[in-house]
C-alpha cells in the first residue's frame, strides 16, 4: 500500500481500539445473555472477519482492512473476555491462580500456533507465485511493490486467512 512504517502502524490502530471495545462489552454482555452467547457471537465475528480478509486483493485498499480490524477486534476481545470470565467463574477461590495460568498458557499456545501456520502459509504462497524472487535475502530480500509482488502478497493472505476458519 506504500506506507511509511508510522502510517501503517498508525493503521492497525483500530484494531486496538476494537479489541478493547469488544473486552468493555463482555461483561455486561455475559451478565444479560450468559456465558454462551458472548463468547460464540466472539467466535463468529473472528471468522466473519476472516473470510473478510480472505477477499483481499492486490487493489484492495486500506478500507477493506479497516473493516477486518474492527470486526476482528471486536471479536477477540468479546470471545477472550468472556472466555477468561467463564474460565474464573468455573475455578474455586482457592485455585484462582491455577485457573488464570492454564487460561493464559492455553491462549498463548493458541496464538503462537496461528502464528507460526499462517505465517508459513502466507510465506510459501507468496515465495510460490513470485518464484525465484521469493528467495531473496536480505538487504535485497525487501521485494520491490510491483503488481505481481502485491498479487503474490494478497494470494498470500488469502490462504492465511483461509486457514483461521471455514472457507466463506
Amino acid at each position: 500500500m506504500g506506507y511509511t512504517p508510522w502510517q501503517a502502524g498508525l493503521r492497525t490502530l483500530p484494531l486496538a481500539a476494537a479489541l478493547a471495545a469488544g473486552s468493555l462489552t463482555a461483561p455486561r454482555l455475559l451478565a444479560r445473555l450468559g456465558e454462551r452467547t458472548p463468547i460464540a457471537a466472539g467466535l463468529a465475528l473472528v471468522v466473519a472477519a476472516f473470510a473478510i480478509l480472505a477477499h483481499t486483493k492486490a487493489t484492495s485498499g486500506y478500507a477493506h482492512l479497516l473493516i477486518f480490524e474492527v470486526i476482528a477486534g471486536l471479536g477477540a476481545g468479546l470471545g477472550a473476555a468472556a472466555g477468561t470470565e467463564t474460565v474464573m467463574n468455573a475455578v474455586p477461590p482457592s485455585r484462582a491462580g491455577l485457573g488464570s495460568a492454564v487460561n493464559d498458557a492455553t491462549r498463548q499456545v493458541g496464538a503462537s500456533l496461528a502464528v507460526a501456520v499462517q505465517g508459513s502459509v502466507l510465506s510459501t504462497v507468496v515465495t510460490d507465485r513470485l518464484g525465484s524472487l521469493g528467495s531473496l535475502t536480505a538487504p535485497t530480500g525487501v521485494l520491490p511493490p510491483f503488481p505481481a509482488t502485491r498479487q503474490a502478497f494478497a494470494d498470500g493472505l488469502t490462504a492465511a486467512a483461509l486457514t483461521a476458519g471455514p472457507s466463506p
